[in-house]
């Protein structure tokens, strides 16, 4: 058995030879007809994924599903997401027990990723959910809010819903409380530069592939940006 790998994201915009985005030159034209973006911090962490199966066993795994985790991660994610937790937060009527449950998060910390550690420093790792998909239903954000609960994890940030298409850096910043990393500030109680943000359409609408209309954008994809 195995998870399912979490789908590509494009970046918003295609690139150049220095692998700085073009403004304009958007990745997809589909994103040019979208009215609304909800956006979420992007963090720098390790993608991860934990699903659940309908005979009860859990697997873990990274990105791929030939992908390593830390062995910290691995213990945090043991310890967490342990078979009894998932079914109670998914198994809701025996009568109808999905197939598949897959939860989708970063983890991040000592140790996961290279430059991680600056979001936790009062704990090794930590882990925050971004998405699920029960069988073929992506759940929408108040529900993954509600699973995170049951599952006693946070959501990664919601930032904002906003009508337009980033073009400079400082329209990424102010989407930041003190221009800072959300995750940073709850965590390590401390100010940090984000990495960027991820945006879905609002409502949910998926593309002709059936994949959801989704980008990302960091800070570091902007030929001016300086930290």
């Amino acid at each position: 058995m195995s998870g399912t790998e979490y789908p590509k994201i494009d970046t918003l915009y295609d690139r150049d030879e220095n692998h700085f985005v073009i403004v304009g030159k958007l990745r997809r034209p589909e994103f040019g007809n979208i009215k609304r973006w909800s956006l979420t911090e992007k963090i720098n962490g390790r993608n991860t994924k934990v699903s659940l199966f309908n005979n009860g066993e859990v697997e873990y795994g990274g990105k791929t599903d030939d992908a390593e985790i830390p062995p910290s991660l691995m213990e945090f994610l043991k310890n967490t997401f342990t078979p009894e937790k998932m079914q109670s937060a998914f198994w809701l009527d025996p009568a109808k027990i999905p197939e598949k449950v897959t939860v989708y998060g970063e983890g991040y910390g000592a140790n996961t990723n290279a430059g991680s550690g600056i979001y936790c420093k009062n704990r090794d790792v930590s882990f925050r959910l971004f998405d699920c998909l029960i069988d073929t239903w992506w759940l929408e954000r108040k529900n993954l809010e509600d699973v995170a609960h049951k599952l006693g994890i946070r959501c990664v940030p919601l930032l904002n819903v906003i009508d337009y298409l980033p073009t400079i850096p400082a329209q990424i910043t102010s989407l930041f409380p003190n221009n800072s990393s959300v995750v940073a500030q709850e965590d390590a109680f401390n100010k940090t530069i984000p990495e960027g943000i991820i945006a879905r359409t609002e409502p949910l609408l998926f593309n002709r592939k059936g994949e959801r209309v989704m980008w990302k954008l960091k800070f570091k994809d902007f030929k001016e940006y300086k930290k």
